[in-house]
C-alpha cells in the first residue's frame, strides 16, 4: 500500500493522504475527499470555481497515479459531491 500526496494538488488539510494505492495484483487507488483549494490553498470565491478546482484535483490525482486521461464512468466505484 502506497500513501501519495502529489505535487500537482494542495497539500492535505488535516491528518490524511490525498490518495492510497493498494497492489500488487489489482490495480486499486483510493482518493480523499477533494476540496476546491488550488495550490496555493485558497478556494475560489463562488461554488461553482469550487467544484471545478475539486474535479481537477481529482484529475491531477489521477495523473499523478499514472492513471490520468479521462475516466470512463465505469472506471470510478464511488464519487459523491455535499454541498452546503
Amino acid at each position: 500500500m502506497q500513501l501519495r500526496n502529489p505535487a500537482g494538488v494542495h497539500a492535505p488539510v488535516a491528518a490524511y493522504s490525498h490518495q492510497i494505492e493498494v497492489s500488487p495484483g489489482a490495480r486499486w487507488l483510493v482518493l480523499s475527499g477533494q476540496i476546491g483549494l488550488g495550490l496555493d490553498g485558497v478556494p475560489p470565491s463562488d461554488p461553482v470555481g469550487q467544484i471545478e478546482v475539486a474535479l481537477d484535483n481529482i484529475r491531477r490525482n489521477l495523473e499523478a497515479a499514472g492513471m490520468g486521461g479521462r475516466p470512463r464512468q465505469a472506471d470510478l466505484l464511488t464519487r459523491r459531491r455535499y454541498r452546503r
